[in-house]
């Protein structure tokens, strides 16, 4: 029977460590979860500190990134390689650091008698190219490598990272993949048909405080990638019809966007810069009407959230949100600007359609990316690994 189950991250959401991003926050969400289930739980992983902390059935160990400062020389004919564009180069001293932290790994585990039952691992930077040394049965789960969101969303990555990744995923015989969209992604790139276990969100009791009239709310960082252009040219069409609406950015960088964009102070739009936990609730529960604008993604998680509040949304059309939104039933699609003028006009103007749209759109989360199912899942995967 499945008793410890060791997570190895390069990332993870905690005070004393950095900054998290998705992955973090997913891992800390997930590792509590096992632990309400009785599960035995060890991270494991690098960050800018050493931490080693313990408490009940949860024993966090990360060590201090410094493979490339002990190993000057090496660190020198990486960057070469990354600079001139040698991938080989780059990658070949990119696994020393991987196949170090992997043997880390390894003593920690014997130094301190813990045998897992499974690994879990995430998918970006190789993490599980050298797993398999350590004969203990492992699952990587595809929060979006640095390959597929440079082949599929435009962003930059090393060549070398390109390199490892691939090799690392082409070997790795256990994938999660977190939605369709993401499934078909990893199998054009890496031959690799992963599970599909969707990413979900943590249920909630109805909150029926009263919502800000003619409000839009944009939830993610202030970028072009999430599609912040457009919600504010939207928005700027919308004030003129409703000149009392407002425009609520929850997310960071505002500031940052509207410098670098030579934008002065916008009319209407409120900057409640990054949020968490409670206050991140409590504000997004004040929207009339969300609107997802982004160019691409490889899940809707801040979508999944704004429906499960019982939310009424406006996205892009791109794969992962179709996966998610049945178009007029329990959101909407827009396939260019004057299709989220339309629908946002729609729901403002009619408070029936809003609410119908709302109610289904959280009866979709909650019969399909629960969180509670993300997690049974997961585990009912991990049975399967280990059986075979």
């Amino acid at each position: 029977m499945m008793k410890t189950i060791l997570i190895f991250t390069r990332e993870y959401a905690h005070p004393k460590l950095s900054a998290a991003g998705g992955t973090g926050s997913f891992y800390k969400k997930y590792v509590t979860a096992l632990l309400e289930k009785g599960y035995k739980v060890i991270v494991f992983g690098d960050n800018n500190v050493d931490l080693n902390e313990r408490q009940d059935n949860l024993h966090l160990h990360f060590t201090k990134k410094n493979y490339f400062k002990k190993h000057f020389v090496q660190e020198l004919f990486r960057s070469l390689g990354k600079r001139l564009k040698i991938a080989s180069l780059e990658a070949y001293f990119l696994k020393k650091e991987i196949k170090n932290l992997t043997q880390q790994l390894q003593k920690f585990l014997q130094k301190e008698d813990i045998y897992p039952d499974v690994i879990e691992t995430h998918d970006w930077e190789g993490a599980s190219l050298f797993l398999d040394e350590l004969k203990t049965p492992y699952v990587v789960r595809a929060h979006g490598c640095y390959r597929i969101l440079k082949k599929y969303f435009g962003y930059k990555a090393s060549l070398g990272v390109e390199v490892i990744e691939t090799e690392a995923l082409k070997k790795a015989s256990h994938l999660i993949c977190v939605s369709k969209n993401s499934q078909r992604m990893y199998e054009e790139t890496f031959g690799n048909k992963g599970t599909i276990i969707t990413n979900g969100v943590t249920t909630t009791a109805q909150n029926l405080s009263e919502t800000l009239p003619f409000s839009l709310f944009f939830f993610g960082s202030v970028t072009t990638k999430k599609g912040f252009d457009i919600a504010l040219n939207v928005f700027k069409r919308i004030l003129q019809k409703f000149p009392t609406a407002t425009l609520h950015i929850v997310g960071k960088n505002y500031e940052n966007y509207l410098k670098e964009n030579n934008l002065g102070e916008q009319k209407n739009v409120i900057n409640h810069g990054h949020l968490q936990g409670e206050e991140l609730k409590i504000i997004l529960q004040e929207a009339d009407t969300f609107i997802f604008p982004s160019q691409g993604e490889t899940f809707g998680l801040a979508l999944c959230e704004a429906m499960e509040l019982g939310k009424a949304v406006v996205a892009a059309d791109i794969p992962s949100f179709r996966d998610i939104i049945t178009h007029t039933k329990d959101g909407f699609i827009a396939k260019k600007e004057d299709e989220y003028y339309e629908y946002i006009v729609k729901l403002f103007q009619d408070d029936v359609l809003n609410k119908t749209i709302a109610k289904n759109a959280r009866q979709t989360i909650h019969t399909q990316y629960n969180f509670e199912k993300t997690v049974e899942n997961s585990l009912l995967y991990y049975q399967k690994t280990i059986n075979n």
